[in-house]
């Protein structure tokens, strides 16, 4: 891992490969000589995982009491490369992975909303922030990551462009929750921003990163009702800003922070700027 994983694998990839290799390759065959492992021996390891009992990882139950079939496939992906890369290094002449025989998998087809149901669920809902979110999801096939990363400078929604047909945004960065042993050990690579811990004692941070893929990366044209509810967002912000702003608080720059990161000062002003804006009900 600290030579091919390091330099081949994405964040999200590296800490899912470790978590595989420590919970159910180490224990079970990390002490077995290299001259020892054939297929034969690979085989026999593939059908006992089936009886393994699942190891809960991030404090997350398993779905199943012992390892399924998908996790035997998770675990044949690094035992596989770390192989090949030893018939590389001329440490073997064949990787006895070569010829394993893998489980089958039953793949469940993935369950989709056809166009009925997202309309019915664009109808019920109240919340206008998560009304865009829908229509952005839709009408752009973003990945809920692609979309937390959307930035105003990546997306084109001025009045000539949406008239034109041409209102579109950028896809060209990814919002992703990744642990910070793994960010450390691949030299934050790919990030683009870490964004502040609220506790010193998490071992995980957001970050804004880029695509895993190449082809991740894409620009994807706008429909015109859904470019006028972001410029009908984009004229919320600035309005919210130069309302903050007359505090001279420095809160216009500071709209996505969480208030438990703000200062005692700024969260008394904050509060009292909420009472402000609508007439409470008495």
């Amino acid at each position: 891992m600290s030579i091919y994983g390091v330099n081949t694998w994405a964040l999200s990839t590296y800490e899912a490969r470790r978590s595989i290799i420590s919970n159910y390759i180490n224990p079970i065959i990390g002490d077995m000589k290299l001259s020892d492992v054939n297929t034969r021996a690979i085989d026999k390891y593939y059908q006992g995982l089936l009886k393994v009992k699942s190891v809960s990882t991030q404090n997350r139950k398993p779905n199943n009491e012992y390892c399924s079939v998908h996790v035997v496939r998770e675990v044949h992906k690094p035992l596989r490369s770390a192989f090949n890369q030893a018939v590389k290094w001329e440490m073997i002449s064949k990787s006895p992975c070569l010829n394993a025989t893998l489980p089958k998998e039953d793949h469940t087809p993935r369950q989709i909303w056809d166009a009925d149901t997202l309309f019915k669920a664009i109808e019920l809902c109240e919340d206008d922030l998560l009304k865009l979110a829908l229509n952005l999801a839709f009408a752009c096939s973003l990945r809920m990551g692609e979309m937390l990363a959307l930035t105003w400078d990546c997306i084109d929604i001025r009045e000539e462009s949406i008239k034109a047909g041409r209102a579109y945004l950028f896809v060209n960065k990814e919002l992703q929750r990744v642990n910070r042993d793994a960010l450390d050990k691949l030299n934050d690579k790919g990030v683009i921003l870490k964004f502040p811990a609220v506790f010193a004692r998490n071992t995980t941070l957001l970050v804004l990163k880029e695509p895993k893929t190449k082809t991740s990366v894409r620009k994807v044209f706008i429909p015109a009702t859904v470019a006028e509810m972001l410029r009908e967002r984009h004229r919320e912000l600035e309005e919210y800003k130069e309302l903050l702003k007359v505090l001279g608080l420095g809160l216009e720059d500071r709209l996505t922070s969480k208030v438990g990161l703000l200062s005692g000062g700024q969260r008394q002003a904050l509060t009292l700027l909420m009472a402000t804006l609508q007439k409470p009900k008495l």
